[in-house]
């Protein structure tokens, strides 16, 4: 049966290094059950606490290590802070529809319970992008006095605008060429037609797009008079013309307001994708490492400059009292926390269903996405596979999401396997089961098939856009541009496609180091599955098609058998960013995962040593 009393002991840990302690807590926001982080000092705690209002869509995801950074930087510095996922994002149990008035009554929520930590007689807000503009919103609401933001949005008009032009230059460079309306006019036709549009993987809804473009700052707050900070991210170092009216309205209201510049030139992809491929395609470099930083240390001067916060609070020292969850309901229970490893601490999410699980499955992601994926994909994978009786594990890899560690530059030749092999055994010994199952998706393809050959428990395997081959550094020049915008206009001409993007895409090379030998001991005892989809071109191609096949003909009969390949129609695969690749994913993983576990119960494969 599951150790609840192991996993509880797995909710906090504690950094005698920096001086912090971090505890997981599942509150109730709005109705929906989440996941929140709590960040406190491990001596002394100030009697300001602060809450972190997370930003809109895949803005929640590129920006979520920013807001770990500033409350761990904050939390070293004495202050309590309080970071959470709201409905529809992370490791949430609602769904439906997600706009303005939902990231507003999230947010007022988590106030109230900030407001329940011993202590704790001031509340601030935080936040980054869309976040800071719900933070403004609901400190002027809510009468707070302490507003910190990191280049708000203040007119969501502009921002809504920007947010359908990702789209556009999306299916530019994906060389969709719809006749008739152009980009923007029809996504506008569809929200008028259908109520909603798939932005990139978002549901927007038309009432939410239109709320949001009513969003003006200048115009919305009218009674906050209390101290605030601007942090302006821009390439020049000077603060935008809106951010600039943004302070001079707070400072008509009376508000104390402090704009502090930073200077960074990948400011202009703030809130966007930020790892760099580099190394010939062998590694990812965090391009807003730095910048994560740099915002963390502004606020932390600025909190620790305001007054009143040297007043002693009504808890100080010793252990930190667990803010009650609620019981847990039956049927299938989530317990986030943090598994040691070395000197750090891995986050994960273990759900497990009513009754003994079957079996655990290891959900493993690629760069730049949480452990729940972007927009939910493993959190509700994983719940469709407890529905079934299976538990299931994910996590963020060292250094990424709310594990700690430091991670600028990721080798993925050497993904992180050690880290995910250390957290499925922790998974299994919870449970008190022996079988294993893996589902990755890029970087967490090859981390889980590096798994999956060494872990002799492992007896079902399902990567997505599994890399086989050796890109080269020729090959990065397509892969680093892919997002540009001036490559999206270049690949949608004719010629240059033909000419130039095609043979660049069609470059033969080696297979990974080590991809073979992999394969070859996976299959020694465990079913696999690799998916892939046409669209997903630069992992897959007529080339890799022949590499696979010539790795497989060198293997004996019975492992070729356990070997399956599936190409979807949908696509592309790559950040998951259409509705329809989402439910793909699901559908694929869940029931292939769930049928080829069932069978295997009864008869595991043999290992074999040829």
């Amino acid at each position: 049966m599951t150790d609840v009393a192991l996993l509880s002991s797995h909710r906090q840990y504690e950094d005698k290094r920096t001086g912090i302690t971090e505890e997981f807590l599942q509150p109730t926001l709005q109705g929906v059950r989440t996941v929140a982080v709590l960040s406190r000092p491990l001596g002394p705690a100030r009697p300001v606490g602060w809450v972190i209002c997370h930003s809109l869509a895949l803005e929640q995801v590129h920006l979520a290590r920013m807001e770990v950074i500033v409350a761990r930087s904050l939390a070293a510095a004495g202050f309590p802070v309080l970071r959470y996922h709201g409905r529809g994002y992370g490791d949430s149990e609602g769904g439906g529809d997600i706009g303005l008035g939902t990231h507003l009554a999230d947010a007022t929520d988590a106030v109230e319970l900030m407001r329940r930590i011993g202590g704790v007689e001031r509340i601030g807000m935080l936040g980054a992008r869309f976040g800071g503009a719900v933070a403004a919103l609901v400190a002027d609401r809510l009468e707070l006095d302490l507003l910190g933001m990191w280049e708000p949005v203040s007119r969501g008009q502009q921002f809504i605008r920007d947010f359908l032009r990702t789209r556009v230059f999306s299916e530019m460079a994906d060389q969709v060429q719809a006749e008739g309306s152009s980009g923007m006019e029809r996504i506008r036709e569809e929200l008028q037609a259908n109520g909603w549009a798939d932005i990139k993987g978002f549901r927007l809804t038309r009432e939410a797009h239109d709320e949001i473009a009513r969003l003006d700052l200048t115009k919305d707050l009218t009674r906050f008079h209390g101290s605030a900070l601007l942090v302006s991210i821009s390439k020049s170092g000077k603060p935008s013309h809106g951010l600039t009216k943004l302070a001079e309205h707070l400072r008509s209201l009376d508000a104390t307001c402090l704009v502090e510049a930073v200077h960074d030139q990948m400011a202009p992809q703030m809130g966007q994708f930020h790892f760099q491929t580099v190394q010939g395609g062998r590694a990812k470099r965090d391009t807003q490492f730095e910048l994560d930083r740099s915002v963390a240390d502004a606020t932390r001067r600025w909190s620790l400059s305001l007054a009143g916060i040297d007043a002693p609070a009504a808890v100080t020292d010793g252990p930190r009292q667990a803010l009650p969850d609620l019981s847990p309901a039956p049927g299938t229970r989530e317990f986030p926390l943090f598994v040691p490893y070395a000197e750090e601490h891995l986050a994960a999410v273990l759900c497990v269903p009513d009754g003994q699980p079957k079996a655990v499955v290891l959900l493993l992601t690629g760069i730049g996405a949480p452990r729940s994926h972007r927009f939910q994909v493993w959190a509700r994978v994983a719940r469709r596979l407890a529905a079934q009786g299976y538990a299931s594990v994910r996590m963020d890899y060292g250094g990424l999401g709310d594990s700690t560690g430091s991670l600028e530059e990721l080798p993925l030749i050497e993904a992180p396997w050690h880290e995910a092999r250390e957290v499925a055994r922790f998974a299994m010994r919870a449970v008190g089961t022996d079988r294993l199952g893996i589902a990755g998706n890029c970087l967490g393809a090859t981390v889980g098939l590096r798994v999956a050959a060494e872990m002799p428990e492992s007896v079902a395997t399902v990567g997505l856009l599994t890399r086989l081959r050796d890109p080269g550094a020729t090959y990065q020049v397509l892969h680093r541009t892919r997002g540009w915008r001036v490559v999206s206009m270049l690949r949608s001409n004719r010629f240059v496609r033909r000419v130039v993007v095609r043979r660049l895409k069609g470059l033969k090379g080696r297979s990974l180091p080590g991809v073979r030998d992999q394969l070859s001991r996976a299959l020694g005892h465990q079913n696999m599955l690799f998916v892939y989809s046409l669209a997903d071109d630069d992992v897959y191609s007529r080339e890799v098609q022949t590499l696979l096949d010539t790795m497989l003909a060198s293997l004996p009969r019975e492992r070729r058998d356990r070997f399956e390949l599936r190409i979807l129609p949908e696509g592309p695969l790559a950040r998951l960013e259409s509705l329809t690749s989402q439910d793909a994913v699901i559908d694929t993983v869940s029931n292939w995962l769930a049928g080829t576990l069932g069978r295997a119960a009864g008869s595991r494969p043999n290992a074999d040593t040829r």
